[in-house]
């Protein structure tokens, strides 16, 4: 409500100032005049008195002079009074208007300040006199002086004047009113314009404007129009643009999150080398296996937080000034210092982007702990070499009693009894051997299943 109706406000507080500055400058010029037609009256006057003969201005006892004629011929509001004075300051005559006492102010001696102008305080009424004085000379010698007094002119309103200043303050005020209205109605498209920015701001619905105001305003509001159009409908686009970036960052977000649960899941350490040579990802298992939390490693290079010389040579080679940016290297296999007892296989692969394979994204180096299986492999040779030296055994015996049977002693019937037992029974040891092997194997591929079964053991003591 009061934007609505400030502007009205605003005209009515700019008419009465105006208003007010009309009546001060007439104020001002009624002053200015009134000074004027003082001075100038009072200063002719006193001349023409000054020019008469000193009888005429003090006529005989019971005829009237020329200073009631004057009093009562006067028409100025600011005469105050005339008087007649010899040189010692006694009035000889004197008119004034009523209620008015002629101050007793002595003529200076002075000749040059016989003919002037002075202002003389009243004692009566408040009021100030502005008096204006001259010589009166008989036969050639100076005999008195004529003294002429107006109302020193105030600032203020007469009753005569309300007509005057009416004419003036009235018309502003009557035209007020209509110049408000009017004005309201030639910015009532400016007005409907800022509620529907103002609805736009807000993220409103926006409208147009639907007045149609002629010459420039209406060129004004139909670009407004447009404008508020072209908003509508890059508003729109945006919109649509940013549901997409929406579902595109929710795509991509679910992603990552599922590429981050497979690189948590994996037993291996992994870490993401950028372009630069620092490691930008690292997942909790560079805690166990390389002994570096995640927030010690990112966004540091390996010289920062590693210590194994070998695997700093290794990892610096991954990066912008390495030499082996974005090619499959051979693995390393190292020792950890705060487990000497492991043994990790460190491999890198280099990371290309999508779109363009020829761009390189970075490295991903994998930590694998390959302490079991280098005890396996270990296990392995020797349980092969004791395979080996259980199958020897037979082999020899059974090559040296066939090269026995068939020299000379195979002549023998009791030493080829003796080696055919001994045949038998190295064969049927091979056989056993080669049985266990194979179960061996069966188990290991899992073509064996084990049926776990509770059994009791009696043991009785002797």
């Amino acid at each position: 409500m009061w934007r609505n109706q400030r502007l009205g406000l605003i005209m009515i507080v700019a008419s009465l100032v105006v208003m007010g500055l009309i009546v001060f400058l007439l104020f001002d010029y009624q002053l200015d005049t009134r000074l004027k037609q003082a001075r100038s009256q009072g200063v002719g006057l006193a001349r023409v008195l000054s020019g008469m003969a000193w009888d005429e201005l003090v006529p005989e006892r019971g005829r009237q002079g020329v200073l009631q004629a004057l009093r009562q011929g006067q028409s100025n509001p600011d005469f105050a009074y005339a008087a007649v004075v010899d040189i010692q300051g006694k009035a000889a005559n004197e008119s004034s208007a009523p209620g008015i006492i002629i101050p007793k102010q002595p003529i200076p001696n002075d000749p040059l300040a016989w003919l002037g102008e002075r202002k003389i305080d009243s004692t009566s009424d408040g009021r100030n006199f502005l008096e204006f004085h001259a010589p009166v000379f008989d036969e050639g010698d100076i005999r008195g002086y004529v003294r002429l007094g107006y109302f020193q002119p105030e600032a203020g309103l007469q009753y005569d004047d309300l007509p005057f200043f009416a004419m003036f303050t009235l018309p502003v005020f009557l035209l007020t009113p209509l110049f408000y209205f009017l004005l309201r109605r030639e910015i009532r498209p400016l007005r409907q314009m800022n509620e529907n920015l103002e609805d736009l701001i807000d993220g409103g619905v926006e409208k147009r404007v639907e007045l149609h105001p002629s010459g420039e305003l209406g060129d004004f509001i139909q670009s407004f129009n447009k404008l508020i159009d072209s908003a509508q409908n890059r508003i729109q686009t945006l919109e649509s643009e940013q549901n997409g970036m929406l579902t595109s960052s929710k795509l991509l977000s679910y992603r990552h999150a599922r590429i981050e649960s497979i690189l948590k899941a994996l037993p291996d350490a992994i870490l993401v080398i950028d372009e630069g040579g620092c490691v930008n990802y690292a997942n909790d298992k560079t805690a166990a296996l390389l002994g570096k939390t995640q927030e010690s490693i990112i966004g540091k290079k390996p010289q920062e937080w590693c210590k194994d010389p070998s695997l700093i040579t290794y990892l610096s080679g991954y990066g912008a000034s390495g030499g082996q940016v974005g090619y499959i290297s051979d693995s390393i296999r190292i020792a950890p210092q705060h487990d000497p007892e492991k043994l990790l296989e460190v491999k890198a692969y280099p990371l290309f982007s999508p779109k363009d394979g020829s761009h390189l994204l970075g490295n991903m180096v994998v930590t694998r702990d390959c302490t079991e299986e280098q005890l396996a492999n270990q296990n392995r040779g020797e349980f092969i070499a004791q395979i080996s030296h259980e199958l020897k055994t037979p082999l020899n015996v059974l090559a040296m009693y066939s090269e026995a049977l068939l020299g000379e002693d195979g002549n023998s019937e009791s030493f080829r009894v003796e080696g055919l037992n001994v045949i038998h029974d190295e064969v049927e040891r091979l056989s056993t051997l080669i049985n266990n092997m194979l179960a061996i194997s069966r188990f290991e591929l899992g073509g064996i299943q084990m049926n776990l079964t509770w059994s009791t053991i009696l043991v009785q003591s002797s």
